[in-house]
């Protein structure tokens, strides 16, 4: 007895001590108390389930070490109840375990337990099961069919949580409601706060009204607002980048005294299949960090340690559907498999500043091994492998019917994403009916690893067996149908405790690994990033136990002989690996397999309820069926190089503008008639799916005429070949054949990208500020703008929202170009009486919404005209404006980019030619560098958008490298003579570059003078289209100009000699009623009295540079002009690709430059305002670099002594687009 009192003494002792902690919020001081005492958490976001439980005491250590005093995790629900009632909380999944080692290793716990989590998993962590149940079940909401089981799952969970509560002497000091509620209830329409109410009397009903509970939203008052509930703290989550002071303000607004926190800190972010693995910019994640820090404020990073998705765990997002891998490394503070990351000691080190660090050794990394090889032998496909018949129906009927899980969207408003067919499947137009359905759930490993081994035994002892598993590998291989392999290996005997390791599987295509029967998760190195899975260690069977491996493989195989297969374990992980440029897409209809990906042509969840129209009633657009406004910002993807394409639609998304405005340039996509060109840089469909993985919806501007100062305004020189009287931008139909057969092709293509069909393209452009057009010619042609309408919508259908744009400052051109059925909007500058331009609109939509299609961010330049410049107060001061008055603006340009080539266009009366940059004085710069401008624009769009702070983006590094000499290559009248792939035309009288079948470059007209003239004679070419250098000889007398109105010179020439005359198309007129400008000599050629005839043409149409690449036999060391010079870039490049530059071209006169041979443009420094070109980074290459320079007029080089002397230009890593241009 006497030992028995001190006992129960202690006892009483422990429990009253249990009964003072407390965990609760100091208003008055803004902070939380812990028993009392101020406190603040540093916690860090670790996933019990995306770790082996053999490794979970590893992973915390390393949290805890690191100085965090906290752990914030998820609860998953469907991991927990895979059926209604049958509760799991074994191994992986018990979480009391997971949470008492938190415990012990001095991490407190803030509990997440959704009951829907995001987190990437599968359908946000809801069982699949409440859509069995019923189907047209409101999740996320007071559905009493949703709450109903969010109920019973509480009352199991809660009972286990409620002894683990910090008062309870436990580590649980909070409870989260929900998750980010705010983003889903804006998305849907309807904050539901009666659910909020119910999930906080439901956790108050276990924990008691003394446990604190949270909300978590974005740091946007709108997702605050409608994700908060009274008695529920609300905190935000925001990523680096953000300004810390203005995402704090946001809490304060609704929480004005209480403890600063970001639930959500990201110091990294998730991948996609075919998407690049996401890096984040190590010393901006750092600095946030510790900003947030300085404040005083309690935060979380998501993720301290990430993880695996191992199995079918993984989620989808969606819009667009976009698959997350199994990896979910996250890019954190500690790697997938356990390594302790620079980025952990750096926040280590921050954290130590406002926390003891305590004494603990961890492993800084997990050892490795490579095993090697492990041979797979072919077993069965998946038609005759291990499916079981599950049911026949007259339709087909999806995962849920059949009581089957799979991958499920994790995120957004689309959460009820029902698996498998979910429509009719049509063939030639007629419904299939009658179908039987398989099921090969491929939930239990060890069974499936048990019956396939039971297979390959079966093959070594049955002949027939054995030919038919031959067989069914021959069609698994030729078809693409895949199958099921397996092998076995086993680890050195003398290693009696496995290492961590990689799965490998070179050649192979898509499928899922089992090691042990262990369901490793999936692999699609086809489309990376994630190359290889991750083996923790503990799932291997050391010294000399035989481990099996079976794949699963859904497509082609990494081998075409039956026992030839093998996969590999390597000791280096690769979640970094190559994305393709665009997923093929493969579709099935014999024998259709369905797994995570559907098959079938509908397959976007919810995507028959999407639309995009207007409420004229409310005067705003409703996109799925909410009133929406858009901030567009228009970019031209054949202004910018496809490498850099996703860097500048981040950097546009990054400022908040939610749509992109687009161009289709018709001439670059059919340089040819009928010969259509969409890869590389006219790959549209991958720059406007791009857009959509960035959350930019897509305005499509398809022409015909795009104007955009481009060549023709966008139409392709060979209109004029054909018929040289046709009538452009009209109803005649030597015009419009051809635009409807472009627009079936274009259309065709682009259907699918409609937003109604799962894409991003709201709306789509009639033609192109007809109506000014229209006015300059003296005919509104409205034929033409209804045939376009009725083009259109035959391709892409009847509900696409369609919409014309003209200037606000004429009445006249928006009345010239008005249909029924196209929707009038208005285009005008920051100069102009904004309201007074709604009003020109408000005559012709006297209801709907306001838009400027095209507000001037900059203008655009001429040679030899000063650098166009707006200033940025203006802009935005404009813009501010017209979003306060509830319109909807594109900023044209957002990011103008480069006219690379003879892409650049001309303006004319007069005639006028625009240089190769099309910087714009945009908010992004030509060479994609953020301006003051764009910081100004941001700050706008801010307050009427959220930002998206996930977005991290940063001006790109660039390099001088230095001085380039070049070496001569010859006149091109060299070339000319020496070269016979140059064609030639014969002509009483000249022809044009069209009627010489020639889109750009130089036509070489020459005549053999026949009789005496005057000494000089005057040559005179009324005609001259553009640039005419003139040679009697070869020797150079002179230039006529088209845009200096020069069109006569003197001329001294005797008879006998050669009169060449080589004319530059400087390019197309590309705006305005002189549409059909024909280049060359169009008039006749008069010398003196007399019109010279019997030409001689040579095209040079530079489109081939390796034409100029070699120097001819007959090359001298006197150039005057029209030389070819050739020089080198050399580049080392150990740790990075290379970076972009500018050529300077000082001292040097007017000519063309190549770069390994792609044109990068003109240079006209003599002339300006531009003397740089930008060269982007992924046009060089390590190594050597070849460029070619055309300089046309003259050269700064001088030959002395066999040498050529200042035979240089330069790389700079500054631009110069703003200098001098002579007195106009």
């Amino acid at each position: 007895m006497k030992f028995l009192l001190p006992l129960l003494f202690l006892l009483a002792l422990i429990q009253v001590k249990a009964q003072n902690r407390t965990f609760t919020i100091d208003y008055d001081n803004d902070t939380f108390l812990k028993d009392g005492k101020p406190f603040r958490y540093i916690s860090g976001s670790v996933h019990y389930f995306r770790i082996p439980r053999d490794l979970w005491h590893d992973r915390l250590q390393k949290i805890r070490a690191a100085g965090f005093n906290s752990i914030q995790f998820v609860v998953q629900w469907n991991l927990h109840e895979p059926q209604p009632g049958q509760y799991n909380f074994e191994g992986r999944f018990d979480v009391e375990a997971f949470i008492r080692m938190a415990g012990d290793l001095g991490l407190y716990v803030i509990l997440r337990p959704g009951p829907y989590i995001c987190a990437e998993r599968n359908g946000g962590g809801l069982p699949f099961w409440l859509y069995k149940l019923h189907p047209d079940i409101k999740l996320r909401s007071s559905d009493p069919n949703f709450l109903n089981y969010v109920d019973k799952w509480w009352d199991v969970l809660m009972v286990k949580m409620k002894p683990l509560l910090y008062k309870n002497g436990g580590p649980i000091i909070m409870s989260q409601l929900e998750n980010e509620y705010g983003s889903y209830g804006l998305q849907t329409g309807y904050c539901d706060v009666e659910y909020l109410a119910h999930l906080r009397d439901k956790s108050w009903e276990h924990f008691g009204t003394d446990t604190l509970l949270y909300t978590t939203d974005g740091d946007s008052i709108d997702y605050v607002r409608c994700g908060r509930v009274q008695g529920a703290y609300a905190t935000v989550d925001f990523g680096m980048g953000r300004n810390v002071t203005d995402s704090f303000h946001v809490q304060r607004l609704f929480e004005p005294q209480g403890p600063l926190v970001n639930s959500e800190y990201y110091p990294g972010w998730l991948d996609y299949w075919n998407q690049p693995h996401q890096m984040a910019d190590f010393n901006m994640s750092v600095k946030s960090f510790e900003d947030i820090l300085e404040t005083g404020a309690n935060v979380n990073v998501y993720m301290a340690h990430g993880g695996t998705s191992f199995a079918f765990e993984n989620g989808a997002n969606n819009p667009p559907f976009q698959v997350e891998p199994t990896s979910y490394d996250y890019d954190a503070l500690i790697s997938e498999p356990g390594d302790l990351t620079d980025k952990y000691f750096a926040f280590k080190s921050v954290i130590a500043k406002y926390l003891p660090i305590p004494s603990i050794e961890v492993n800084e990394t997990t050892p490795k091994a490579n095993y090697g090889r492990v041979p797979l032998n072919y077993v069965t496909s998946i038609f005759q492998g291990p499916m079981k018949f599950a049911q026949n129906n007259t339709n087909p009927m999806t995962f849920e019917d059949l009581n089957q899980e799979a991958g499920r969207i994790g995120y957004g408003a689309y959460a009820k994403d029902f698996k498998g067919i979910t429509s009719n499947v049509t063939l030639a137009g007629h419904a299939l009916q009658d179908w039987s359905m398989f099921t090969m759930p491929l939930d239990d490993g060890p069974t499936l690893d048990n019956q396939l081994k039971r297979l390959q035994a079966l093959q070594k002892t049955d002949p027939k067996f054995a030919q038919d598993t031959l067989t069914s590998f021959k069609e698994a291989v030729n078809n693409g149908q895949g199958g099921f392999w397996r092998g076995t290996f086993k680890i050195p005997c003398s290693e009696t405790i496995a290492n961590e390791t990689f799965l490998n599987l070179p050649g192979w295509s898509k499928g899922v690994a089992f090691l042990n029967g262990f369901n490793l998760g999936r692999y699609w190195p086809i489309v990376g990033p994630q190359i290889t899975l991750y083996v923790p260690s503990v799932l291997l069977k050391p010294a000399c136990q035989e481990n099996s491996l079976v794949i699963f493989e859904q497509q082609k195989p990494g081998c075409d002989t039956q026992n030839g297969c093998w996969v590999e374990l390597v000791d280096t992980p690769n979640i970094n690996g190559p994305t393709p440029l665009k997923p093929q897409e493969t579709i099935t209809y014999e024998n259709c397999l369905i797994t995570q990906i559907s098959c079938h042509q509908t397959g976007q969840p919810n995507r028959n309820n999407r639309s995009f129209t207007i409420d004229y009633g409310m005067n705003t657009f409703v996109k799925d069926g909410v009133p929406f406004r858009y901030i567009s910002g228009s970019i031209h993807y054949f202004r910018v190089h496809p490498n850099h394409w996703e860097d500048r639609l981040k950097k546009i998304r990054s400022a908040g503008l939610n749509a992109i405005q687009v161009y289709v340039e018709w001439n670059s996509h059919e340089p040819e008639p009928g010969k259509f060109q969409f890869e590389g840089n006219q790959d549209l469909e991958r720059f406007l799916e791009l857009a959509h993985k960035w959350g930019l919806l897509v305005i499509l501007r398809p022409g015909p005429f795009i104007d955009a100062e481009r060549d023709f305004g966008g139409l392709p020189f060979w209109l004029l070949q054909k018929n040289k009287q046709v009538k452009l931008r009209t109803a005649d139909p030597s015009f419009m054949k051809p635009v409807r057969s472009w627009f079936k092709v274009l259309f065709q293509k682009l259907k699918r990208l409609l937003h109604q069909n799962g894409g991003p393209i709201i709306m789509v452009q009639v033609e192109n500020e007809y109506g000014s057009y229209g006015q300059q010619t003296g005919k509104c042609d409205t034929e033409y703008i209804s045939q376009l309408r009725d083009i259109t919508r035959e391709h892409l259908g009847q509900e696409v929202l369609l919409f014309a744009t003209d200037g606000g400052g004429s009445i006249d051109s928006i009345r010239c170009s008005k249909v029924p059925g196209v929707y009038s909007t208005v285009d005008f500058g920051p100069t102009e009486d904004f309201k007074d331009r709604f009003h020109h609109q408000r005559l012709f939509e006297p209801h709907g919404p306001l838009v400027n299609s095209e507000f001037y961010t900059g203008w655009l330049d001429h040679w030899g005209h000063p650098h166009s410049q707006t200033p940025s107060k203006k802009v935005n001061s404009v813009l501010d404006a017209m979003l306060k008055f509830g319109a909807n603006v594109n900023l044209y340009m957002i990011h103008g980019g480069t006219s690379f080539g003879f892409g650049a266009g001309s303006n004319f009366p007069p005639f006028q030619v625009t240089p190769t940059s099309y910087d714009y004085d945009a908010p992004i710069s030509e060479a994609g560098d953020l301006t003051p401008k764009y910081e100004d624009l941001k700050r706008v769009v801010a307050k009427y958008e959220a930002i998206p702070d996930a977005i991290q983006v940063k001006n790109s590094s660039k390099r001088a490298y230095g001085s380039i000499y070049l070496k001569p290559l010859g006149t091109i009248f060299d070339h000319v003579k020496n070269l016979t792939t140059f064609s030639m035309g014969i002509s009483t009288n000249p022809l044009t570059f069209e009627e010489l079948g020639q889109a750009f470059g130089f036509v070489l007209y020459e005549h053999r003078l026949d009789h005496v003239t005057t000494n000089p004679v005057q040559l005179e070419i009324k005609g001259l289209h553009d640039r005419g250098y003139v040679y009697v000889n070869q020797e150079l007398q002179g230039i006529l100009s088209r845009s200096e109105s020069i069109f006569t010179m003197p001329l001294i020439i005797a008879k006998g000699q050669k009169l060449q005359i080589l004319v530059e198309n400087q390019g197309r007129i590309c705006f305005g009623k002189n549409l059909n400008d024909f280049k060359g000599i169009t008039s006749a050629v008069k010398l003196g009295n007399n019109i010279l005839t019997n030409w001689h043409m040579r095209s040079i149409p530079v489109s081939h540079v390796s034409h100029f690449d070699t120097t001819p036999p007959s090359l001298k060391t006197k150039f005057k002009s029209m030389s070819f010079w050739k020089g080198h870039i050399k580049i080392s490049c150990p740790r990075s690709s290379p970076e972009d530059t500018f050529l300077s071209f000082q001292h040097w006169s007017k000519g063309l430059v190549f770069v390994n041979g792609f044109n990068l443009g003109r240079y006209w420094p003599r002339l300006g305002p531009q003397e740089t070109l930008y060269l982007p980074g992924p046009l060089l290459k390590c190594g050597i670099n070849d460029v070619l320079v055309l300089e046309q007029e003259k050269t700064p080089c001088r030959f002395h002594k066999g040498s050529w002397l200042n035979c240089n230009i330069k790389s700079t890593d500054s631009p110069q687009i703003n200098g001098q241009t002579p007195s106009v």
